[in-house]
């Protein structure tokens, strides 16, 4: 059975005030979760709605509240620069299982984890999951509960279980994500082992990710803040 390989992933650092030329064909962008307040630019500050404020207030932590925050701000300035348009015009929807999108031909998706938030965006269908590694979360009972006999079979065999153990569960998240079938679905009958439409990659050493896409044309980039 052969092993998960990752994809070698470079990271083009990208500044906010930059313009996009063409649509995405599957572009993966990457914000590091700041530990303190947001420097945001004020012509940014309007985009963040009331309802979106109240809902970043419920988060007990500091980080988490930039992780929500961060995420919608950057998700409409990256659609509106697709777009070419205003970010005031962006409306967001939600569709089956809660899933987000938007009536133009543009298809995202969203994750975060620990240190980092990860927006994925394409002319296709597109399904993003990161992960923390930690190394506590494998448990017998979820692996049971989770994964896919061939995928189970993978984990206990590998040298670094626990490394094999993220790399099928963001497969596993990626691909619902994708799809919009969402954590209801019957998760140990979905088999991720041959499926060649994901593609996992580290996102630093402690941060792992798969993005479920059409095909292999992948850009990779960085906003700092």
């Amino acid at each position: 059975m052969p092993k998960i390989q990752l994809i070698e992933v470079t990271w083009e650092s990208f500044n906010l005030d930059e313009g996009l030329n063409d649509l995405p064909k599957n572009d993966i962008w990457r914000i590091k979760i700041p530990q303190s307040e947001i420097n945001i630019d004020k012509k940014y500050f309007h985009l963040i709605s009331e309802e979106e404020m109240e809902k970043s207030s419920r988060f007990v932590h500091l980080k988490h509240q930039n992780s929500y925050l961060l995420s919608r701000l950057v998700l409409k300035i990256l659609l509106a620069k697709y777009l070419n348009c205003q970010p005031e015009t962006i409306y967001i929807l939600k569709g089956t299982n809660g899933k987000p999108y938007i009536k133009e031909d543009i298809y995202f998706n969203i994750s975060h984890s620990g240190d980092w938030i990860l927006l994925a965006f394409s002319t296709h269908e597109i399904g993003i999951d990161i992960e923390y590694i930690n190394p506590d979360q494998m448990t017998e009972e979820l692996l049971n509960h989770v994964f896919h006999p061939k995928e189970l079979k993978m984990i206990k065999e590998s040298k670094k279980p626990i490394e094999e153990f993220y790399r099928f569960w963001t497969r596993k998240e990626a691909f619902l994500k994708k799809t919009g079938k969402g954590i209801n679905a019957n998760l140990n009958a979905i088999n991720t082992v041959e499926n060649l439409d994901l593609y996992t990659f580290n996102v630093d050493k402690n941060h792992l990710a798969t993005v479920s896409c059409e095909d292999l044309n992948i850009i990779f980039r960085s906003i700092i803040f």
